[in-house]
């Protein structure tokens, strides 16, 4: 709200805004305009945040400053030029010009709509004028509920940048009356869109009786929230769900405090193997993005209702629509993952059994089977939970916005959307505005280097980004964190660019691991940056400098291993995934023993986690082979570790009956022969030829005349031939 004498509030209201909204009326006179009182309550239960300016200069400065949904409402006593300079601005939604100079200006009017479209309508009564702005303001507000692409999934890639998103409603500081913004919002649309008496009086009874804890008996009750939550999740409304976002965090909570208590009593009973069903509807392009030969792994976008009971399930469902889905899902309890939990004492509907979980939940799919309806088989899979624990409320805000850089830089996050949670997010903390809009600018800069390649203008928005962080201030930890950080990066568009700019970097990555109140993470991540920066140092010096740059690396990771390994919030992955990276890291010094030692550690401590990614083992393992096959000559050594690959991949790629798709048949076989061929490979390298050629006679055996052999797997079989014909005997 402005301050000025020269502005006014025109209305008096309670201070809950309402979507994003804001009327500027511009008068060369301070007075009220309003003679209907009718009509300027109905307004001001519709727009919060309504200014009266009397200066163009002022109303002008507002208008670049206050990047809200604008309908602008202007005396004709302006010239032109107001109307020239303010439609160029992408917030102002309309203009309005209406009379006060009791001249008839029509022709003007009529002049002026043709240079400038937003211009809507030339006014001589306040009443109508007044009317069309309520019109256009529920207009708006109801736009959010309405977006252009409505095409709606309950699924998604496994490595969707949704779940980031919703991770971060669930963790954001709402301030006090957000929930009534919420409230109003929707009485505005539901009045607006059908007038519907039972929704109207459910949100009064929901105004007054809603609290967290009761939560998900709303989100169960056969009423509005449901169906609006569930469609703006399943259609990525990224304005719609930011607003029901205190709700969401609601549900969160309950979940993740019975999902944390479920864990702790699984691991002391032991339990495993639990099973949940789901029924719904799917479209058919989305069942065709669950078969089998498209991605093995799924997420799913919105809240998923499943129940222990599989006949609850199959009493909704239609076995014999082929658009029917049901899903069977196995999961162990003891397993770390985003929440879910039993809602049966909570839930409107008790009698369904019903295991709720959370949006962003990840899924392998394990088999399908379509007979009249379509089954799909899934397994949970382990995923990191999210949670900020520093000394404040501002760190934990800071981290939680900065995480969307892990997700935001993907091929299918809209441009639209990373402005709309930007904006929303300095809506909802005006005050935070310069590092909120310094992540957005890093977050543009990430799309550009790692998704469009364009590293010239990454460069240019990672520099808008340090810019705005340098504001915060130097001795702010995460100030300096991110400011390393993003000069890193920068480091590496210059380095793709035949240049590099890590000094920067190192100094701010020093000064973290220095720093009074870094944290055991701060100083940790730190290390592993120094390290990285390096590495990379190390790749474009002369000898002398390139040895020292690995020695530092060395150095550095085996400082950050050193405190992941005193830290119990850091994972099995994580811990493996750094002794792998000192495992290269030796690699390149030529200490190949340093570096066997730390594959095989890595292996060790992966192969200890309850959830396995065999790609990564087989990739571990492929390292040690690889030294002792071309540096050690240790060749037992290298056969021991490559049948262990062959058995990895036998198990990855078996050819399971439930697999009946030609191509994922294909994919597999050709899968198989390489790794037998691979085998073989080393045998030759070793000098063994009965077993190489055993090995190769034995794949041509099995797959020379499989029925429909791909392109590829024939290229396979004919380079087993030439390698028997050509093959010495012992």
């Amino acid at each position: 709200m402005t301050t000025s004498e020269q502005t006014e509030l025109l209305f008096t209201h309670d201070q809950v805004k309402l979507e994003s909204l804001q009327l500027i009326w511009l008068n060369h006179q301070i007075k009220e305009p309003i003679t209907n009182i009718g009509v300027q309550q109905n307004l001001s239960e519709i727009i919060n945040d309504i200014h009266y300016f009397s200066s163009w200069d002022e109303c002008h400065q507002h208008i670049e400053k206050n990047i809200l949904t604008t309908l602008l409402v202007c005396s004709d006593i302006f010239d032109e030029s107001v109307y020239s300079e303010v439609h160029h601005f992408r917030h102002i939604h309309s203009i309005y010009m209406y009379s006060t100079s009791g001249e008839d200006k029509q022709v003007y009017f009529q002049e002026l709509l043709v240079k400038y479209s937003k211009i809507k309508r030339f006014y001589t009564n306040t009443e109508e004028l007044m009317k069309d702005l309520c019109s256009a303001a529920e207009s708006i507000i109801c736009q959010i509920f309405e977006p252009v692409d409505e095409t709606q999934s309950t699924t998604d890639n496994f490595s969707s940048w949704w779940a980031g998103y919703i991770d971060l409603l669930c963790h954001l500081q709402y301030p006090d009356g957000y929930l009534k913004r919420l409230i109003n919002t929707l009485k505005v649309y539901y009045r607006t869109k059908n007038n519907n008496k039972k929704i109207l009086d459910d949100l009064d009874e929901f105004e007054t009786t809603y609290q967290s804890k009761n939560a998900i008996r709303w989100y169960t009750r056969p009423s509005f929230l449901f169906p609006i939550l569930n469609k703006a999740l399943r259609q990525r409304n990224t304005e719609l769900l930011f607003l029901f976002g205190i709700v969401i965090q609601d549900i969160y909570k309950t979940l993740n405090n019975r999902f944390q208590e479920n864990r702790i009593l699984a691991e002391d009973s032991q339990a495993s193997n639990l099973k949940v069903y789901r029924s719904q509807l799917m479209s058919k392009e989305e069942i065709q993005r669950l078969k089998p030969y498209s991605d093995k792994y799924l997420t799913v976008n919105c809240f998923f209702s499943t129940s222990f009971n599989r006949s609850v399930v199959e009493m909704y469902s239609d076995p014999n629509n082929s658009q029917q889905v049901l899903f069977e899902i196995d999961y162990d309890p003891r397993l770390l993952s985003r929440p879910y939990a039993s809602i049966i004492d909570l839930s409107h509907i008790p009698d369904d059994d019903e295991v709720l979980f959370m949006p962003g939940m990840e899924f392998e799919k394990l088999d399908f089977l379509h007979d009249k309806c379509w089954k799909w088989h899934l397994k949970l899979q382990y995923s990191s939970s999210i949670e900020f624990s520093y000394e404040n409320d501002d760190r934990n805000l800071k981290n939680n916005v900065i995480r969307l850089k892990n997700f935001l830089p993907s091929y299918n996050t809209r441009a639209n959307d990373v402005d709309i949670i930007f904006r929303k997010l300095i809506e909802l903390f005006p005050n935070e505005q310069q590092w909120i809009s310094a992540v957005k600018w890093d977050i543009i800069g990430s799309h550009q280097e790692l998704i469009l390649e364009n590293y010239p203008l990454a460069i240019d928005n990672y520099k808008k980004a340090i810019q705005l962080w340098e504001t915060v201030g130097e001795s702010n930890i995460d100030a300096i964190n991110e400011i390393a950080r993003i000069y890193n990066e920068i480091g590496y568009c210059y380095q793709k660019l035949a240049d590099k700019n890590h000094d920067q970097s190192k100094k701010y990555s020093e000064a973290v691991v220095s720093h009074s109140t870094a944290t055991n993470s701060d100083r940790t991540g730190s290390l592993n940056r120094l390290s990285e920066i390096h590495l990379t140092k190390s790749k474009i010096g002369n000898t002398d400098e390139s040895n020292e740059n690995v020695l530092l690396a060395i150095s550095f990771k085996e400082k950050a291993l050193e405190n992941a390994l005193t830290d119990k919030t850091y994972t099995g992955h994580y811990i493996s995934e750094c002794m792998q990276r000192l495992g290269q890291l030796y690699e390149l010094n030529y200490n190949y023993d340093k570096a066997i030692h730390f594959y095989k550690e890595a292996i060790e401590r992966y192969s200890q986690e309850r959830e396995q990614y065999v790609p990564t083992l087989i990739y571990y393992h492929e390292k040690i082979v690889k030294i002792y096959l071309k540096v050690i000559k240790d060749y037992p050594q290298a056969i021991e570790y490559q049948l262990k690959i062959l058995q990895y991949k036998l198990q990855q790629y078996e050819l399971k009956p439930e697999i009946r798709e030609i191509r994922d048949i294909q994919y597999n076989r050709n899968r198989i022969m390489e790794s037998f061929v691979e085998l073989a490979d080393v045998y030759l390298e070793a000098k063994m030829y009965i077993l190489a050629r055993k090995t190769l006679n034995d794949t041509l055996i099995l797959y020379d005349h499989a029925e429909s052999q791909s392109e590829y797997g024939k290229r396979i079989i004919k380079n087993i031939h030439d390698k028997l014909k050509n093959m010495p005997f012992d």
